[in-house]
Order: structure tokens, then C-alpha cells, then sequence
């Protein structure tokens, strides 16, 4: 195969970043942040120190202190579900403002805490005891199409296992991930007194993403997006858990409800064909 860069193709990238370059400028020139903003920081080396220092904290709470974290997290994207969902949609113009306001609802169903169960079995071969250690401060790439849901989702999965994370969203969901981020860690610190257990920056960028997948204390990378991200990602030196753009694979079992199952699997579909559509439609 081939691995010349078609002209064609090209030539729409360089169209698609001309047409996205003056949201993009306008989002640069907004106000700027103060360090520590709850979690939201001007540059990735505050953000991944601020992160790291978190963990050491967070990592000596119980499950039932992080599941009262957590529950904070789920009230808000149920609470606020619609005052979220339609920020991001007007911010990025991607898919549909009732997909947007749902997703975010959903964050309320992520498991936390409930699947951190020790483990431990005796028999002939001896004693085995599995617990679940925390890896660290985490990097998380978010997605362009939901930003905020798959925030609230990743940082309820990082909290259960005793995890901070520094969050890069799309340049596109960047003010609306930032509030969101706020949200959060304002109500977690009244709550709890922790602070900057989530961490975003202002202003994300290709080379910022680039540069928190390299910072020494970035323990594990998290990546939801393209293929090109994903590639930076498994090229940086760390454990990654990354998934490329697409609908995943679906597997219907013996127990399903079958009419739920393919009404899911039809939603799903048109879900992801909006969103091409809709793209298409705005950069082509």
C-alpha cells in the first residue's frame, strides 16, 4: 500500500484547519486562566505536579471516601446535565443537543468503587490475595464529539482505583471541559478538602498533548480520540489504554432483551453517522 499523502486529501485537510483556525484564535484570546483555577491550569507542567501531588492524597482515602467523591460527580452530570450538554454543543457545533444533554446523564451509570473489590482464594496451590493498586496521575485525552461526558465517565474510573488524571480535551470542547472541571473540583474540596484531583489546561494544544504524554509525572495515558493521538500516545514510553474513533464491537449474549439490544445497536449507528454527517457538512 501505497504511503503517499493523496493531494486530494491534503488539500481538504489544509481547507478543514483554515476554516477551524478563527474559532480556534478566538478561544485563544479569551480570558486568561488563573494556575490553580480548581483544576484548571495555564501550562502541563502546574497541571501534571498538581495532579501528582493529589494522588499521594487521594490514594490514602478508603473506597467508601472515594465512592462519596464519586457520588459528587454523578449528582452534578444528573443535576446539570442540560446546562452541560447544551454549553458544549454551542461551543462545538458536533452532533445533536439532546445526544449531548444525554450522554452526559449517563455518566451517572459508570461503575467506581463497587468494582474494586479485594479478592482472595485459598486451595492446594496456596494463598492468593488481589487488590487494586492506583497507578498515579493519569493523562486523558477527550474526545471532540463529548468532551464533558467522557470526562465525568474517565475521572469516576480514576477516582475508584485512587487515581488523579490531567485531562487534554479537544481545542473545540476546551471552555465547556474547563467548566465542567470546575465544577467538580470546587464541590469535591468544600466536600472533602482534596483538591486537584482533576486537572485540565486552558488552553490545550497538539504540543501540550505531546508534552503531558512525555512530563515525568504522568504515570499512565488514557486516549479517546483519532488514530493520530493514539499513535503519539503508544510512541511516549507508558502504559496506554486507547481507542481509535468508531463504534466498538457489540455483543449480545444469552441473557439480553433482543429488541432493547438492536434498538441500542440501531441508536448507536445513527449516533456516529450524525456526527460524520454533521462534520461534513461544517469543514467540507
Amino acid at each position: 500500500m501505497s504511503t503517499t499523502t493523496d493531494p486530494m486529501i491534503a488539500a481538504i485537510v489544509q481547507e478543514v484547519i483554515a476554516r477551524l483556525e478563527p474559532r480556534l484564535a478566538a478561544q485563544r484570546s479569551a480570558r486568561p486562566v488563573t494556575s490553580g483555577d480548581y483544576g484548571v491550569f495555564a501550562t502541563v507542567d502546574e497541571a501534571a505536579k498538581a495532579a501528582h501531588a493529589a494522588q499521594k492524597h487521594l490514594a490514602a482515602c478508603s473506597l467508601a471516601e472515594r465512592g462519596e467523591i464519586i457520588a459528587i460527580i454523578r449528582r452534578i452530570c444528573i443535576e446539570r446535565a442540560e446546562e452541560l450538554g447544551k454549553m458544549e454543543f454551542e461551543e462545538s457545533r458536533i452532533g445533536r443537543l439532546e445526544h449531548k444533554v444525554e450522554k452526559v446523564r449517563l455518566v451517572e451509570k459508570v461503575p467506581g468503587v463497587e468494582m474494586m473489590k479485594t479478592e482472595a482464594r485459598s486451595d492446594t496451590t496456596g494463598i492468593c490475595l488481589i487488590e487494586y493498586a492506583p497507578f498515579g496521575a493519569l493523562a486523558m485525552v477527550l474526545p471532540s464529539t463529548h468532551g464533558v461526558p467522557t470526562l465525568g465517565s474517565n475521572a469516576i474510573s480514576a477516582i475508584a482505583g485512587g487515581n488523579t488524571a490531567v485531562v487534554s480535551s479537544h481545542p473545540l470542547t476546551a471552555r465547556s471541559v474547563a467548566y465542567a472541571v470546575r465544577l467538580f473540583n470546587r464541590e469535591i474540596t468544600a466536600r472533602t478538602g482534596l483538591t486537584n484531583l482533576i486537572c485540565t489546561l486552558d488552553r490545550p494544544t497538539i504540543e501540550t498533548v505531546n508534552e503531558l504524554f512525555r512530563h515525568p509525572d504522568i504515570a499512565m495515558i488514557c486516549v479517546t480520540g483519532g488514530l493520530e493521538v493514539g499513535k503519539a500516545a503508544m510512541q511516549a514510553g507508558k502504559r496506554v489504554v486507547a481507542a481509535g474513533p468508531g463504534n466498538p464491537p457489540v455483543l449480545v449474549d444469552e441473557t439480553a432483551d433482543l429488541a432493547k439490544a438492536a434498538q441500542a445497536i440501531i441508536a448507536g449507528h445513527r449516533l456516529i453517522t450524525t456526527y460524520c454527517v454533521s462534520a461534513r457538512k461544517r469543514f467540507l
